[in-house]
C-alpha cells in the first residue's frame, strides 16, 4: 500500500526543548538533590509526550494542552533554586499551577467537554492556589517561602507578620486538602458512571489521579507543619509519574476499542463501500474523509454514487493539510484512493484502516467475480442443454410424430429409432449431470472421481491421490480444480503425460498438477482467474509456474476446515 509522505511533525523538538528547559530551570537542585531533579525531569517529559499524543486527537486537544502545560510548568515550581531575577517570586506564586493543569486533564478526559462541577472545582482550585500564595507573599519575608535565602530586589513591598503568615499557611493547606477531597470524589463518581467500555477507558487514568491526589494532600500537609524535605517531594513526583503513563495506556485502549467497534459494525451489516467509508471516517476521526473505488471494468475511479472519474480532479486531490493514500490489493493492483482532510499522526491507525479497506474491497471483488462465474456457469449449462439433450429430445419428438401417423410397416422401424434417440438424449443428460456434479465424487471420493475424468481424456495421467476422504467442501474444490487443470492440459499444453498429486498434512490439502508441455500459461486468463477465485473463497491460494517450453506446474493449497 502506498501513501504520500507526511510532513515532518515537531513533537520531538517540543519534547527535547522541554527537557532542556527543565534541565536549566531546576538549577542547583541537580547538585543538592539529584533524585528529585531526575523525577521532575521525567514528570515533565512524560506529561508533554502524553499531552502531544492527546492533542493529535481532535476531541482531546484541550486535555492534551492541559497536560502539556502541566509538564512545562512543573520545573518552574522549583525556580527558587536560582538566586536572581523574579524566578523565586514566580515559584511561590505559581508553584501549584502544574497540579491544577493535571487535575484539569484528569477531570475532563475522555469527554469533549467538562461538566459544571468540574469547571467550578478547577476554577476554584486555580484561584486558591494562586490567590492565597499572593497574600502570603505580602505578609512574609522571602526566606520564609523559598528553599534558600535570597535577595529582596524582586520581592514586592511587604508587611511581614509571622503570626498572620502561619495562619494563612494553615488556611491554605486546609483549603487544598478540602479541594483535593472534592477532586477525589469527582474522580470516583466519573469512574462509576457510564457503560462498561467507558469505565474501562477511565480506569487507568482515574486510578492514577487518585494516587497522585492522595500523595499531594499528604505532602502538602506534612510540609506545612514540618520542615519540608526534598526526599518527600521526590516520592510525590514518583506517584505523579503514574498520571501521564495512565493517559498513554488509556489512549491505546480507546484506539483499540474504536477498531473493535468498527469490526463489530461490519459483523452486523453488509460491508458496502458506503458503510466502509463511514467506518473509516469514524475510525480516523475525519468527517471529510472520502473513498474512491477503482473500477475493474474500465480501470477508472468511481465515487459513492457510481459516477466515473477518469482522473481524480484537482478539487478531489488531497489538500495541503491532508494526504492521499492508494489502497492496493495483494496482487499489487490499485483498489481505491483514500483522501483525508488532515495529516494523520498515528500511522498505526492508518495502517489498520488500509488493511481493513483492502480486506473489504477484495472480498467484494471476489464475491462479484464468483457471482459472475455462477451466471456464466448457468449460461453454459443452458447452452449444453440446448445443443445436447434438447436437440436429441426434439429429434425424438419428430420420430414419435412420424410413428403416430405412420403405417404398420414403418412403425416398428420408427419405434426402434425413437428408442435409440431416447438413449442418446439420456446419455447427454447423464454427461451433463456428471459435469455439474459427478456421482462418484459423492459416493466414492476424490480419487475415484478423478480417475473417471482421466479415463475420459486422450491423455496419460499419473494419479497419486490417497483414498482417505476429505471434507466435502475441500473435495469439491479440489475435484473441479483438477478437472479444469486436466482440461487445460488436454486442450492447450500439447503434453502427452500429466501428474496429479494430492497430499494432506498440517491441516492443509495440497493439490499439484504438472505437465511437460508448451508452458507459457497466462496467469490472468479467464479460466485461471475463476479457478483462483474459487480457491480463495475457501481460504486457500493458487500458485502457477509456467515458463515457455518447460511445462506448467499448478499448485493449490486449501485448509481442511
Amino acid at each position: 500500500m502506498e501513501r504520500e509522505e507526511a510532513t515532518p511533525k515537531p513533537p520531538l523538538f517540543a519534547v527535547v526543548g522541554a527537557v532542556v528547559f527543565g534541565l536549566v530551570a531546576e538549577g542547583d537542585l541537580w547538585v543538592q538533590h539529584p533524585l528529585l531533579t531526575v523525577v521532575n525531569l521525567l514528570l515533565t517529559t512524560l506529561n508533554i509526550i502524553a499531552g502531544l499524543v492527546l492533542f493529535a486527537e481532535a476531541d482531546q486537544r484541550v486535555s492534551g494542552l492541559a497536560l502539556i502545560l502541566c509538564g512545562v510548568s512543573n520545573p518552574l515550581g522549583w525556580a527558587d533554586q536560582w538566586d536572581w531575577g523574579p524566578l523565586p517570586l514566580y515559584s511561590v506564586l505559581f508553584g501549584y499551577v502544574s497540579p491544577v493543569f493535571g487535575a484539569w486533564a484528569l477531570i475532563r478526559y475522555p469527554d469533549e467537554r467538562m461538566d459544571r462541577a468540574g469547571r467550578v472545582l478547577i476554577t476554584s482550585l486555580g484561584a486558591w492556589t494562586v490567590g492565597v500564595p499572593a497574600l502570603l507573599v505580602c505578609v512574609a519575608q522571602p526566606s520564609w517561602l523559598t528553599h534558600q535565602p535570597i535577595g529582596s530586589a524582586w520581592w514586592p513591598p511587604v508587611w511581614p507578620d509571622e503570626h498572620v503568615f502561619d495562619l494563612l499557611s494553615i488556611v491554605f493547606v486546609a483549603g487544598c486538602a478540602l479541594m483535593g477531597s472534592v477532586f477525589l470524589c469527582l474522580l470516583i463518581r466519573r469512574l462509576l458512571s457510564g457503560n462498561r467500555r467507558e469505565r474501562a477507558v477511565r480506569l487507568p487514568v482515574t486510578a492514577a489521579g487518585i494516587v497522585a491526589a492522595f500523595a499531594a494532600i499528604i505532602v502538602t500537609t506534612t510540609s506545612t507543619f514540618a520542615r519540608p524535605r526534598d526526599e518527600v517531594f521526590a516520592v510525590e513526583g514518583i506517584a505523579d509519574l503514574a498520571v501521564p503513563i495512565a493517559f498513554l495506556v488509556s489512549v491505546g485502549q480507546r484506539r483499540l476499542m474504536r477498531l473493535v467497534g468498527v469490526v463489530s459494525t461490519f459483523t452486523d451489516a453488509a460491508p458496502t463501500a458506503l458503510l466502509l467509508r463511514d467506518m473509516l471516517r469514524l475510525t480516523m476521526r475525519d468527517p471529510d474523509l472520502d473513498l474512491f473505488l477503482r473500477s475493474e471494468d474500465d480501470q477508472s475511479y468511481l465515487d459513492m454514487d457510481g459516477a466515473k472519474l477518469p482522473q481524480l480532479p484537482s478539487d478531489v486531490q488531497a489538500n495541503a493539510a491532508g494526504e492521499q493514500i492508494t489502497i492496493t490489493g495483494t496482487n499489487g493492483s490499485s483498489l481505491a484512493q483514500l483522501r483525508t482532510s488532515s495529516q494523520i499522526t498515528d500511522r498505526h491507525i492508518v495502517t489498520a484502516a488500509e488493511v481493513l479497506t483492502r480486506l473489504v474491497l477484495e472480498k467484494q471483488q471476489l464475491s462479484r467475480r464468483l457471482l459472475t462465474a455462477e451466471y456464466d456457469a448457468r449460461a453454459s449449462i443452458a447452452a449444453d442443454l440446448h445443443d445436447g439433450a434438447q436437440k436429441e429430445l426434439c429429434a425424438l419428438l419428430a420420430i414419435l410424430v412420424q410413428c403416430r401417423h405412420g403405417n404398420g410397416s414403418d412403425r416398428d422401424h420408427l419405434v426402434e429409432a425413437a428408442c435409440n434417440q431416447a438413449d442418446k438424449a439420456l446419455q447427454e443428460l447423464r454427461d451433463l449431470a456428471h459435469g455439474v456434479y459427478p456421482h462418484a465424487l459423492h459416493h466414492a471420493g476424490l480419487a475415484r472421481a478423478v480417475d473417471e475424468v482421466a479415463d475420459a481424456l486422450d491423455l496419460l495421467v499419473d494419479l497419486r491421490i490417497p483414498d482417505k476422504r476429505l471434507p466435502a467442501a475441500v473435495e469439491k474444490t479440489a475435484y473441479f480444480f483438477i478437472c479444469e487443470a486436466l482440461t487445460n492440459v488436454h486442450k492447450h499444453a500439447g503434453a502427452t503425460t500429466t501428474e496429479v498429486t494430492v497430499s494432506h498434512a498440517d491441516g492443509h490439502v495440497a493439490v499439484a498438477v504438472r505437465d511437460h508441455g508448451e508452458g507459457g500459461a497466462d496467469p490472468s486468463g479467464r479460466g485461471l482467474t475463476r479457478m483462483r477465485d474459487r480457491i480463495q473463497a475457501h481460504g486457500g491460494f493458487l500458485t502457477l509456474t509456467s515458463p515457455p517450453k518447460q511445462g506448467t506446474h499448478l499448485m493449490m493449497r486449501l485448509p481442511c476446515v
